[in-house]
Parts: structure tokens; C-alpha cells; sequence
């Protein structure tokens, strides 16, 4: 996907996201729905801790990868009107991005 492209997906996804947890729902239905246990409590507590974990590890893995070579990634990029400069190269299982 080209850098033009990319930022006008991630601008959409963005804004649909945002559209998404801005509905509020009716307070009681939902108090309603949840019930007095403290079960759903429990799996979102739950779940963020299994999702934190996974992210750590996602992020090590990433991490990992750079240090090894099999993937590049350079820091300090800044968006300064340039984006025609980024490229893609190297297969898709190896992805490398560039400027």
C-alpha cells in the first residue's frame, strides 16, 4: 500500500473506530443485561491482562526480529510531506519498509 494510501485507510479506520465506541448505550439496559455478578468484571480484567501479556510479546517478537536483520526498521521518521520517498521491499513474509 503506498504511504498516501496507508494514511488515508488508517485515517478512515481511525474515524470508524472512534464512531464505534462513541455510542453510548441505554445505562440501565446494560446494568440490566450485566446483572449484579462481578463475572463480567472478572473477563475484562482477564482479558486485558492476557491482551497486555500478548502485546509484550508481540512487541519482543517485533524487537527480536529487527536485532536479527530479518526485519529493518528505522527510527526517528518524522512525516514531513516526503511520504513519495517511502518504498516497500522484500517479500511479503519479510516485509521491509524503507524511505
Amino acid at each position: 500500500m503506498k504511504p498516501l494510501s496507508m494514511s488515508f485507510y488508517a485515517g478512515v479506520c481511525g474515524w470508524a473506530l472512534a464512531r464505534a465506541h462513541a455510542r453510548s448505550g441505554d445505562a440501565v439496559a446494560i446494568a440490566a443485561y450485566l446483572g449484579k455478578s462481578d463475572k463480567f468484571d472478572a473477563s475484562i480484567t482477564d482479558f486485558s491482562l492476557r491482551y497486555a501479556d500478548q502485546n509484550e510479546q508481540d512487541y519482543q517478537a517485533f524487537a527480536d526480529a529487527v536485532r536479527s536483520g530479518r526485519l529493518e526498521a528505522i527510527e526517528g521518521l518524522q512525516t514531513d510531506g516526503n511520504a513519495e520517498r517511502f518504498k516497500e521491499t522484500g517479500p511479503a513474509s519479510e516485509r521491509r519498509f524503507r524511505l
